[in-house]
């Protein structure tokens, strides 16, 4: 039985997979998130779903991924971990771990970069690209092919290559309010009883809602 909530999180992956999925392609990205989330590299939060998407991992590279809750993965996103190059030395090859010569990995091949983090209530769409060492923010979307180069700030969606914000989900007063009452964090039941304005388009309606539950439970 499993008892790792982060590898049940993950194998949620599976369980909403389109059913052409389920080929060999959508298998191959399956059994590398799970080994990835066995090693403590991802982490999956509760409730995210998808195809998976592709992870890249690279030698003598440990990057991480966080996922956050709630979110929407495509499985046609491929999410790099590691593996940059060297572009202040003479060349980028790396030699050492190639020729398997001493201090491979220490040389500045590859180079280190900070870990990965794709927040809750994120839409990562068809075709999306993530470079390593990314944040991107919570209530995001990340159109289709886009390639993130860069951070993505919360509640924008971008798109392009490299990406770019097209726009922001909300007004500034409304994305601080929905990052502060962060609903993705609520015990399970709560977000049910709260799926009608969830899911809804009146964003000042819920936000008094979540107040009034915060004052429910002073």
């Amino acid at each position: 039985m499993l008892k790792n909530p982060t590898l049940m999180n993950a194998l949620r992956f599976v369980k909403y997979a389109p059913g052409r999925a389920r080929d060999a392609a959508i298998g191959k990205n399956i059994a590398n998130l799970n080994r990835l989330v066995k090693a403590g590299r991802v982490t999956v939060g509760d409730h995210t779903y998808g195809g998976p998407p592709m992870i890249k991992t690279f030698t003598h590279d440990n990057t991480r991924l966080e996922i956050g809750r709630y979110s929407s993965i495509s499985g046609d996103a491929l999410v790099l971990l590691g593996g940059r190059h060297a572009t202040d030395a003479l060349t980028t090859y790396p030699h050492r771990i190639l020729w398997r010569m001493e201090g491979a990995g220490e040389d500045g091949f590859p180079m280190h970069s900070a870990d990965s983090f794709i927040g809750s209530d994120v839409w990562l769409c068809d075709g999306a690209i993530v470079l390593t060492g990314i944040r991107i923010g919570h209530g995001a979307i990340v159109g289709a092919g886009a390639v993130v180069t860069k951070d993505v700030p919360d509640y924008a969606i971008v798109g392009g290559n490299p990406a770019k914000v097209i726009s922001y989900r909300f007004p500034e007063e409304q994305r601080k309010a929905l990052l502060e009452i962060a609903w993705w964090d609520w015990p399970d039941e709560d977000v049910r009883d709260a799926v009608p304005l969830i899911a809804g388009k009146d964003v000042e309606a819920f936000i008094a809602y979540a107040k009034e539950r915060e004052a429910r439970l002073r």
